[in-house]
């Protein structure tokens, strides 16, 4: 029996050496055609690209036989006329160089680099991620693609996570379509990545814009390549803007916030009186409900007036029809970026879950909201429309302005504890109303308006990290693009309130907005403007641009 034992046993080493070769045969073979596949895909997807590309150009070239652009004007343009090339187009709209220094009056200093998305000139069916400095717009997608970031942001190719183990499923994949965050449409993939190294694409963005673009040789001068850098206020001859800003993020959810003490106490003044003006819990915890992220806007877009139902007059019948009490608010918002699942975020750790801020208008229909709050809180008094500026300005850039926060009060919770009180933001809001701007006009051409009110993110009650960390308290999940709006900003002073309610004490006062007008709620045609800027030590300032809307009238019904 011996030899037949030895005989069965290199029977069975033989199987297993061919089982284990036919399984590295199959890996192999399971390798080669997800290469294939993926190969096959970026093929298609570089066709596709071209033929996108020549799209672009034919779209791009009504696109400006439209707006008189070409050879000849709107009136007299004939289809025989020469029409430009693409590279055409890109020489008139480019710039190659940044003149420095910035001025010292820009929002977008060195010292900021923020990031928001835009539609280029020469490609109106696309939209970009980008950077403000001085005057300009930096194009991050298009220097992407020239290798300005690879050392920073490097992207991992398609093929390496097809060819994991497990394969990652197709659907998994965003690299197939965006190879790289700053090819993406919205900032969402970009935030993900965290402070560290934000911060180090913003600096990589500084070092560029000092040394004057980027060097294609040794021995020649840096440039900025055609299509990577345009000015921000190139404009057709009608007067309307070159290009259009878009939503920075894709907006998963909103919830804004009642942080503003004064305004806290100023609007519960008015309907309650003063000895019950807070409510007993405004002190211990940060107020807040889910907003309607479907209807957050950029800046510039219009903002109809809401129809609702409402109570004309105390004890009467309600009645419905456009709101007679419409009002701004002015906010702070907060974008997350590093998202969180389910995991409560301690409040120290919370800013690190923070991509960046803008400036923000809750638009409010004020008697739509008071006849429909009690008990479950605003609804169709504020869905309608929220107005957010286009430009992100990310933690870093605001880190000289944070200031200790002003004592709560109270005892907190041990979560709502922070060690640092350094948590609060101290920089210029300010707020006016402008009626007589068209569309088409360009804001450096408007007389100056007077500011309606001036006031301060200081005045928060409520530090952003301890919104997030109550936030997150109880287990519920954050995701990038998610929406943190502060509440309305009010001063202690007059001419610091953030909105007409508190102005015009309800409606009962009028509000002086300069050029001879009064308001005591807004108007159609009225346009709100909010802006938001610090100058750190070094001299720089830091803005966030305009948050502007103009209210539309109220579509008719037929009821």
């Amino acid at each position: 029996m011996y030899p037949n034992n030895i005989y069965i046993r290199k029977y069975s080493v033989r199987k297993e050496i061919n089982t284990i070769a036919t399984h590295r045969c199959i890996l192999a073979a399971k390798t080669q055609l997800h290469t294939y596949v993926i190969a096959t895909r970026l093929r298609q997807r570089q066709r596709l690209l071209k033929l996108h590309w020549r799209l672009n150009c034919t779209l791009n070239q009504l696109h400006q036989i439209n707006h008189g652009l070409l050879v000849g004007t709107r009136a007299n343009t004939k289809m025989s006329a020469p029409v430009l090339s693409l590279n055409q187009h890109l020489v008139e709209y480019s710039v190659r160089h940044i003149p420095l220094p910035l001025p010292a009056d820009t929002d977008f200093s060195l010292s900021n680099i923020p990031f928001g998305v835009f539609t280029p000139p020469h490609l109106p069916n696309s939209r970009h991620i980008c950077t403000a400095v001085g005057a300009y717009i930096l194009d991050l997608h298009a220097l992407n693609r020239h290798g300005a970031f690879s050392t920073v942001i490097p992207s991992t190719p398609p093929h390496e996570l097809a060819l994991k183990d497990p394969p990652v499923p197709d659907v998994l994949i965003p690299a197939l379509k965006y190879p790289h965050p700053l090819l993406s449409t919205t900032l969402n993939s970009l935030a993900t990545l965290g402070r560290s190294r934000i911060r180090a694409l913003r600096n990589c963005i500084r070092e560029l814009v000092e040394v004057g673009g980027i060097g294609s040789r040794p021995d020649k001068k840096p440039e900025w390549p055609l299509g990577t850098v345009f000015d921000r206020d190139l404009r057709y001859q009608e007067g309307h803007h070159l290009f259009k800003m878009h939503m920075p993020f894709h907006i998963g959810d909103y919830t804004d916030f009642y942080a503003g003490l004064h305004h806290a106490y100023n609007v519960g003044c008015l309907f309650r009186g003063p000895q019950s003006a807070l409510q007993p819990n405004y002190r211990h915890l940060p107020v807040g409900y889910h907003g309607r992220a479907s209807t957050v806007c950029a800046s510039g877009a219009p903002v109809r007036r809401p129809n609702g139902q409402y109570l004309p007059s105390p004890g009467g019948k309600p009645k419905f029809g456009p709101t007679e009490k419409m009002d701004y608010e002015l906010e702070l918002a907060a974008f997350v970026g590093v998202p969180s699942e389910g995991v409560p975020i301690p409040v120290d750790q919370a800013i690190d879950h923070i991509f960046g801020f803008v400036l923000m208008n809750d638009w409010s229909a004020r008697d739509v909201q008071a006849w429909e709050y009690v008990p479950l809180g605003p609804f169709l008094g504020k869905s309608f429309a929220t107005t957010i500026s286009p430009w992100v300005i990310t933690v870093d850039a605001l880190e000289p302005f944070r200031v200790e926060k002003e004592d709560q009060g109270v005892e907190l919770l041990p979560y709502l504890k922070e060690k640092n009180n350094k948590v609060i933001y101290d920089f210029t809001l300010q707020i006016e109303i402008n009626s007589s701007r068209s569309p088409s006009e360009s804001p450096d051409a408007i007389a100056p308006v007077k500011p309606l009110s001036i006031t301060s993110p200081r005045y928060l009650i409520w530090s952003f990290e301890q919104m997030l960390a109550h936030h997150t308290i109880n287990g519920c999940k954050i995701m990038s693009g998610d929406l943190l709006g502060s509440g309305t900003i009010s001063g202690p002073e007059k001419g610091q309130e953030g909105s007409l309610l508190e102005m015009s004490k309800n409606g009962m006062e009028d509000v002086d907005i300069g050029g001879g007008q009064k308001r005591r709620w807004l108007q159609d045609g009225d346009e709100v403007v909010i802006r938001g800027w610090g100058v750190n030590q070094g001299g720089d300032r830091v803005g966030f641009g305009d948050c502007r809307g103009r209210i539309l009238a109220a579509l008719e019904l037929k009821l």
